[in-house]
């Protein structure tokens, strides 16, 4: 018989979708148990405070009000003993960098497939995170940031891109608030891919992204897993809002 421990997992990410996919990939996984879901990352924080330490976090950087950085922040200060895997869109070496220097032990994007996030998952809880570090930061973000530069993407624009990919609801105003730019900067960029690619839409911009391998929209996870979440969610109701019974 089996008597490896339960692995428990929380996660947090301001995209109902995301949420669903995690919860559905988590479900799917042997070993590993849910033990608490967050929209935002004070809520996050609030669930932690009243669990016992989980092996592991899952946390999207962008996120309005506290942000990923703030939640890793946090919890290397008060829970020093979870290891945090960044979930995110974003392929960018600098946000990798700060992730890992602020105490992530793997960034991996929200297109991960169920079995490269269980083994991650494997690789963190015993090596503690170097070789996914290694393995990632080395291919998946070298790549993307090749590929912009073959295109003629400017490094703003990219991330403009990437945050459309992130959160296709959110309004200019919302992306210029998480980039730390003007709505100019982004009206800016928007007609730059509209002169640059004859790219008018939204929908064109996340197909574009997608096609060219320059980031990872959260539905394509958040389809294919939203099924088993909801099987997942079909047993009683937690007691605290936000966190999840074992089961």
């Amino acid at each position: 018989m089996d008597e490896s421990p339960i692995r428990s997992i929380a996660f947090v990410d301001d995209h109902p979708l995301v949420l669903e996919a995690l919860g559905g990939m988590i479900a799917r996984m042997p070993g590993c148990r849910a033990v608490l879901a967050a929209s935002s990352g004070e809520d996050f924080i609030r669930g932690m405070e009243e669990l016992p330490a989980p092996d592991i976090a899952l946390v999207d950087l962008s996120m309005p009000g506290m942000d990923g950085f703030a939640v890793i922040s946090w919890l290397h200060a008060n829970r020093p003993s979870v290891r945090v895997m960044v979930l995110t869109a974003f392929f960018d070496a600098q946000l990798m960098r700060r992730a890992f220097a602020t105490g992530a032990c793997a960034f991996l994007p929200k297109s991960t497939s169920l079995a490269v996030l269980s083994n991650a998952i494997d690789e963190v809880m015993t090596h503690g995170g170097d070789r996914v570090q290694q393995e990632w930061a080395g291919h998946a973000i070298g790549q993307v940031e090749e590929r912009a530069l073959a295109l003629g993407i400017p490094p703003r624009a990219l991330e403009m891109l990437q945050h459309i990919c992130d959160g296709p609801d959110m309004s200019n105003e919302q992306i210029a608030e998480r980039m730390r730019a003007s709505r100019h900067a982004v009206d800016h960029h928007r007609r730059w891919f509209s002169q640059r690619f004859g790219i008018h839409n939204r929908a064109s911009l996340v197909l574009f992204a997608v096609d060219k391998g320059l980031a990872s929209p959260p539905e394509a996870s958040a389809l294919e897993h939203r099924e088993s979440w909801q099987m997942a969610r079909r047993a009683p109701p937690p007691e605290r809002p936000g966190v999840m019974d074992g089961g």
